[in-house]
């Protein structure tokens, strides 16, 4: 409702009036995305999903990959948390994560195992990607 303040109980959902177009750097867009799982450096994005999740893996904590040519695997510890074949990455992924991603353009449930679900994007865009990093993170951190 208009006019009520952020103490009021039961106040979670955001008046499009109060949101700022402007962020701390002077230029419009979302500070959110900066520094987010895709950073777009001077206009260029990873040209494949095999690109986008090795750049990302040397930053994930406890993460290895193994595997060469076409067919990778991410693993924690013992534990594949991902795959990449070709044009088709697969993670496994919490069950609300995984319900929530099942919904997104691209997916389907896994073929090859019950709690994956399996990503093959029609167009390699900037969400495509961000969508593609931010599961392998989310499968990194619950694959300990």
């Amino acid at each position: 409702m208009p006019g009520r303040g952020a103490d009021d109980a039961g106040d979670d959902v955001l008046d499009p009036d109060d949101l700022d177009d402007t962020d701390d750097d002077g230029d419009e867009g979302d500070d959110a995305a900066d520094g987010g799982p895709i950073d777009e450096v001077e206009g260029e994005l990873p040209e494949s999903l095999e690109e986008a999740l090795l750049d990302i893996a040397p930053e994930l904590p406890g993460l290895t990959v193994r595997g060469t040519g076409s067919h990778l695997e991410f693993l924690v510890g013992d534990r594949v948390v991902a795959t990449l074949d070709g044009s088709i990455a697969e993670f496994r992924l919490d069950r609300p994560v995984a319900a929530a991603a099942l919904r997104t353009p691209g997916t389907r449930p896994s073929r090859l195992a019950p709690d994956r679900i399996a990503f093959e994007p029609a167009e390699l865009d900037l969400y495509a990607l961000d969508r593609a990093v931010a599961w392998l993170r989310s499968a990194v951190r619950n694959g300990g």
